[in-house]
């Protein structure tokens, strides 16, 4: 039975587009975002808090929040003197960890490698290994 050869398939396959819809988002520059936008993203996060800041270029800086001022504001980097950065340079604010999506991705992408495997054991049991 050449049947249950499709589920390494559908999973290896499964595989590459996560990972080829990943590359593709990573390759688009974003826009710079709106000045107000920024500054109301920054008072968010609060003066003092860590920070990650993605320039339009596709650059990420990681440091706190120093001050936020009505043109730029300033971050320090964990080494390295204090940045001053106008809100023009700013095309996303996230917090210093993980997102929220892409823990969500992360549970999925386990869970289904988790059933993949169990499949694979099942069939394997059940007679199926020279199939594999």
């Amino acid at each position: 039975m050449r049947t249950f050869r499709l589920v390494p398939s559908l999973a290896l396959l499964l595989c590459l587009c996560i990972i080829g819809t990943d590359i593709a988002a990573a390759a688009t520059p974003a826009a710079p975002l709106e000045a107000a936008t920024t500054i109301h993203k920054l008072h968010h996060h609060g003066v003092g808090k860590g920070v990650k800041i993605t320039e339009p270029d596709g650059s990420v800086i990681k440091g706190k929040i120093v001050s936020i001022d009505a043109d730029s504001f300033q971050l320090q980097p964990k080494h390295g003197a204090p940045l001053q950065l106008a809100y023009t340079q700013v095309s996303a604010v996230n917090g210093p960890g993980l997102s929220k999506g892409a823990k969500i991705g992360i549970g999925v992408a386990a869970g289904i490698g988790i059933f993949v495997i169990i499949v694979a054991i099942a069939l394997r049991n059940d007679g199926y290994a020279h199939d594999f």
